[in-house]
């Protein structure tokens, strides 16, 4: 237990985006709260990311805001473009600096050299396999390297079972808003929008469309699922395409030795960077920033950072963390959790596009549940329909874009 209330200490909200590791976070904050008598920090949690902008919204209406928030990497760039996000470089302090964190981490939450949103749980998509499954349809056991290869294998899947009927090779996540479809669409030499343009209707785009499609519609050895991790964790498919996040979670319910990889490559290797990272409210007083900065600071210390990724699963985000005792040992003694750390050579944040229009997520995520559902669709003509209605919602979009990046009024 942390320490009774004291009145006179000032009050901290710690926005956090989820339950999940609650016991964590909330363990953390009682240790700040016994390490200081000036600051008393509390958790409030939001449930998941599509909760966060109703709530933070009502929040800065209502001038009740909290200190410190969790953003996810698709979602702080919509807070701050309309100026509600403090830059960080002046509550820099301790463990909390731009020299601690890995770089493809860092420079995501950058615009025009100042810092608003710092990582933590940070992920990337991994491949999950089931080595019993592998083993006995003689294949590898390693992930696929490309997506041609992964498609081959599922040829050797046909004939088995699970639970009495076909084993599948993967299922195709219809919850996906984008994040995971980065993957196919890089790797056949696709963007959504690196700037400014919509690509979302490109040759290559569509290629890794149609690649997934026919996967279902063709040699029938995939399908699109709404519950896809725990298809996987219960045998039906052989892989699974998630985040680094479930790792610990995946590893505990699976009734089978996991493997894991990094994600298929074609015509390159390359993965998209994901989960959620910390923001401090630009219009709280000086006296919170800098309550909050010394949260930050205590969270972020080494220790805590590698017990929060032992525990979730998520990418250490600091490269103190990464030579504790504690992340040495977790991946001498389980390489599954290193997978992601090693991927992130072939890490990029996601193109600007996708982070400048939270829009962009929902209809993604309409677009590729009918890809993944209608076996009477065109994929081209989904990301046709796709482009178009970006392209409609974009202009607001670009001027307020203009208007903070490039200074135009």
């Amino acid at each position: 237990m942390g320490p009774s209330r004291v009145d006179h200490r000032r009050d901290l909200e710690v926005a956090r985006l989820q339950r999940a590791h609650s016991d964590t976070i909330g363990k953390f904050l009682s240790d700040f709260n016994a390490s200081q008598d000036q600051y008393y920090a509390q958790v409030l949690y939001i449930n998941g990311y599509d909760e966060v902008n109703t709530k933070l919204t009502a929040a800065l209406q209502a001038k009740k805001v909290p200190d410190i928030v969790g953003l996810g990497s698709g979602q702080w760039w919509t807070f701050m473009l309309n100026q509600m996000l403090e830059p960080l470089e002046s509550h820099f302090t301790g463990n909390f600096t731009a020299d601690a964190f890995y770089d493809v981490f860092l420079s995501e939450g950058q615009v025009n050299k100042k810092t608003y949103w710092v990582p933590y749980g940070r992920s990337t998509p991994m491949c999950y396999y089931n080595r019993d499954v592998f083993s006995k349809a003689g294949l590898p056991d390693r992930a696929p390297k490309t997506w041609t290869e992964f498609r081959s294998w599922g040829e050797s899947l046909k004939g088995m079972t699970a639970n009495g009927q076909a084993l599948k090779l993967t299922p195709f996540a219809m919850t996906d808003n984008g994040w995971l479809f980065n993957n196919p669409a890089w790797s056949f030499g696709g963007y959504y929008g690196q700037d400014l343009t919509v690509t979302l209707d490109s040759p290559e785009i569509v290629k890794a469309a149609q690649f997934e499609f026919d996967m279902i519609n063709t040699d029938k050895t995939s399908y699109g699922s709404q519950t896809a991790g725990a298809d996987f964790t219960s045998g039906l498919a052989a892989v699974n395409m998630g985040s680094t996040a479930g790792l610990t979670s995946t590893i505990k319910t699976a009734k089978f030795e996991v493997g894991t990889g990094f994600m298929p490559g074609e015509d390159k290797d390359v993965v998209p960077t994901g989960g959620g990272g910390m923001a401090m409210l630009r219009y709280i007083s000086d006296e919170r920033k800098a309550g909050a900065a010394k949260v930050l600071d205590f969270l972020y210390d080494a220790q805590r950072v590698a017990d929060f990724s032992v525990a979730s699963g998520y990418i250490p985000c600091t490269t103190a963390a990464t030579q504790t005792t504690t992340i040495q040992d977790l991946w001498k003694k389980d390489v599954r959790y290193k997978t992601a750390s090693d991927q992130l050579k072939y890490a990029q944040f996601q193109d600007l596009l996708t982070r400048i229009m939270p829009a962009l997520a929902q209809d993604m995520a309409s677009s590729l549940q009918k890809l993944y559902s209608d076996a009477s669709a065109s994929p081209s003509d989904i990301f046709k329909a796709l482009a178009t209605q970006v392209n409609q919602q974009l202009p607001p979009v670009k001027t307020a874009y203009d208007k903070v990046i490039n200074g135009q009024s």
